[in-house]
């Protein structure tokens, strides 16, 4: 068994906090694709091995866990290590740590297809300079999904499924996909798709009795 390697290292700043100081959720993402980043570089998948290689690594699935705060100025950093690989597909744990405290704030466990250009499947045991292998180690008790199969089908909704059942969808944002939350393929980075579900939680919290202004009448 293969220990986690770091991945991740830096301090929470200002301006990825909320009202209250806390570093909010899409923060959380973002250093896990950090990470996801960095694991790929020291399986020698980086960059620069991609770009000669013509492949592209896809996320494919996040299953988050929100386990401790973060706040402004706190110092934190990231391990990462292999979960298992099935051809094409690569299953990864990250976990970030509050360093001072070395209490685990949030854990990750991660996805991610490797392709060609065109969306051919590309094995990661043939392509990758260190073997995942190397870097494999169990799911740690703190990621564990609680009420979830990580393996069952997720619906597949659509806009017009939402649309006929406005009793159940709400909207609660509504924006467009800028180049800055893209990354060099074109794909909408994780963070962003988290960011928008939280721009988008004091609609819900509105609609549902507990906006702002009934939650100071109580």
């Amino acid at each position: 068994m293969a220990a986690p390697v770091e991945t991740y290292r830096g301090s929470v700043q200002t301006w990825e906090c909320d009202e209250v100081g806390h570093q909010n959720v899409q923060f959380y993402v973002a250093r896990a694709d950090d990470a996801a980043h960095a694991l790929a570089v020291k399986l020698g998948l980086g960059p620069r091995a991609q770009t000669q290689g013509r492949l592209h690594i896809v996320p494919v699935h996040m299953h988050v866990r929100f386990l401790r705060e973060l706040r402004v100025g706190d110092l934190m950093h990231a391990t990462s290590h292999v979960l298992a690989t099935d051809h094409s597909t690569l299953d990864a744990c990250h976990l970030l740590y509050n360093t001072s405290s070395d209490e685990i704030a949030a854990t990750f466990v991660t996805r991610h297809g490797l392709y060609t250009e065109g969306g051919e499947p590309v094995a990661w045991n043939e392509a990758a300079s260190l073997s995942p292998s190397d870097l494999k180690a169990p799911l740690p008790p703190e990621a564990t999904p609680r009420s979830i199969d990580l393996e069952a089908a997720i619906p597949a909704l659509t806009l017009g499924d939402a649309r006929a059942k406005p009793e159940i969808f709400m909207p609660i944002a509504t924006e467009r996909v800028r180049p800055a939350h893209c990354d060099e393929h074109g794909r909408f980075l994780p963070q962003f798709v988290m960011g928008l579900f939280s721009n988008g939680a004091g609609h819900l919290w509105d609609q549902i009795g507990m906006g702002r202004e009934a939650l100071r009448v109580q």
